[in-house]
């Protein structure tokens, strides 16, 4: 009996004292997105709302299509209330300007680089929220379909 406790206790030393050496391999590098040069596609972020008091923001969604036709969804992160408005966009100089259809609101945005814009006034002055982090609107791309 002693033979064999100590068997299994020599067993189990040399194979906890065996550890497998597992060697790391760096990831592939991933391929480059590439933008779509025009600006129509889905855009998502979010938006201070003035009409919500203190500190409080708004989910932009924003669809532009290839005839300069917005679509535009405003959430509520409080109460989960969504706004659907149409109007219509303007591209120049990579500023990008949303004119709502049924008033005289108007969103002014600046490119940021291929996949988004910083919501801007109509001077080009970007708007950050008090962290200092800018209201971004980020393009998103749909994978292609195999």
């Amino acid at each position: 009996m002693k033979k064999i406790i100590l068997v299994l206790w020599a067993f189990l030393f040399f194979a906890c004292s065996e550890e497998e050496q597992v060697k790391e391999q760096p990831l592939p590098a991933l391929p480059k997105i590439q933008a779509p040069a025009s600006l129509q596609g889905l855009y998502l972020g979010r938006i201070p709302c003035d009409e919500c008091g203190e500190a409080a923001a708004v989910q932009l969604k924003l669809e532009l299509d290839s005839l300069g036709t917005a679509v535009i969804s405003e959430t509520d992160y409080e109460s989960g209330q969504t706004t659907l408005n149409k109007g219509v966009y303007t591209d120049s100089a990579g500023f990008l300007t949303v004119r709502f259809a049924e008033s005289s609101r108007r969103l002014y945005f600046k490119r940021h680089d291929d996949f988004s814009f910083h919501l801007a006034d109509y001077t080009g002055k970007e708007y950050a929220d008090e962290s200092g982090a800018f209201f971004l609107l980020n393009r998103i791309i749909k994978p292609a379909q195999n």
